[in-house]
């Protein structure tokens, strides 16, 4: 009987991108033998998962296997997963990339390949073969997707800032004796602002974007990822110590543990479930159809980075056992002329009572 290696057994690669002071990449020569994956290509240093290993542990495991490099864990920052499809790579296959910048290479030993070469730009990176799945890697790179995860943390005077700018719109919603937090769920492209925008029309609400928050702090130059979360508690405290009616513009599907919060302080919840085809929300991004709104291009660097997104993000949607005041179904063509049909009209028939009960 063969005995299979634990890394063979699971379809998981941890890679690690090695990133100089003057912003050169580091990468593996890899050894050109029948057999292994890559032979003879230029790539990052890294390989697959044991049996119980986190892919941190993995890249931690390979990066000191690989070369005489010492690097201490907290250095490592995942940048994201990608995934390889046997129509495309060959072969059905997740590879989560790490970034360890500021390395000092001098000297640097490799135990695995032919040794290392070192690369600027993409028109240096094209001198060499490479897999295609690090093609991808390096183009997303080099154009600055994800520049924020390598930026500071925002310190609190730059959170009250934000939070600051943010409430001053709040002073001009009215308290309500029934209070309403509106909070739609869907992906990216799915029309969620479009659709509670044009409903909430005549309803006075506070909105609290997650776009706009990332944008400010992404500005200003720090990771808005650390504190985004405590600046939306915020804001929301803020709403609800005026009894003010809220309006997440963003996925509430993220957010339920703050959306309980918000429910135990006496508001009434409405979920709008915004769910059209995926063929509309490909086609949309593909399309990049909402150019006109600005924050969304401070994260998407290429058009690819569009659908990236909402790939990686769908298989996440699940809804079991959340109720929904409102869903629109899959075929709902996301027209503001539309948007007061049938759901709609129940949704607003359904606020009009809430304010009606409490008078």
């Amino acid at each position: 009987m063969v005995m299979m290696d634990n890394r063979s057994r699971i379809r998981h690669n941890a890679e690690i991108l090695l990133v100089g002071a003057g912003g050169e990449l580091i990468l593996q020569q890899r050894d050109d033998k029948p057999g292994i994956t890559n032979p003879g290509l230029v790539t990052t240093f890294g390989g697959g998962l044991e049996e119980g290993e986190s892919a941190l542990d993995a890249a931690f495991r390979e990066l000191h296997e690989e070369t005489s490099l010492k690097i201490s864990r907290d250095r490592f920052v995942k940048y994201g997963d990608y995934q390889k499809t046997k129509e495309i790579h060959g072969e059905d296959w997740t590879v989560t990339f790490f970034v360890v910048k500021d390395v000092d290479y001098v000297g640097m030993k490799v135990f695995e390949g032919q040794g290392y070469v070192v690369v600027k730009d993409l028109e240096d990176l094209d001198h060499y073969d490479t897999s295609k799945l690090f093609r991808e890697f390096a183009e997303d790179w080099f154009s600055g997707w994800r520049d924020f995860l390598f930026m500071p943390k925002p310190p609190l005077e730059v959170q009250d800032e934000v939070v600051m700018e943010v409430a001053q719109s709040l002073e001009a919603v009215p308290p309500s004796t029934t209070p309403i937090v509106f909070c739609p769920v869907g992906l990216v492209g799915a029309g969620k602002t479009s659709i509670v925008t044009a409903l909430l029309d005549d309803t006075p609400r506070f909105v609290i974007s997650s776009d706009r928050i990332r944008t400010m702090l992404y500005e200003r130059g720090f990771n808005f990822s650390q504190v985004l979360d405590d600046i939306l508690r915020r804001l929301s405290d803020m709403a609800i110590h005026r009894k003010a009616n809220i309006f997440f513009d963003s996925n509430a599907g993220s957010k339920f543990d703050l959306i309980r919060h918000i429910e135990e302080c006496g508001y009434n919840v409405m979920v709008f479930y915004v769910n059209p085809s995926e063929a509309y929300i490909e086609k949309k991004l593909q399309n990049m159809t909402w150019q006109n709104v600005p924050e969304r291009f401070t994260f998407f660097k290429l058009p690819k980075h569009v659908m990236a997104s909402y790939l990686s993000n769908k298989p996440r949607m699940t809804h079991e056992n959340k109720r929904f005041m409102a869903a629109y179904p899959p075929d709902f063509v996301i027209n503001p002329e539309r948007i007061n049909e049938s759901v709609g009209k129940e949704v607003l028939a359904k606020i009009s009572l809430i304010q009606e009960e409490a008078k």
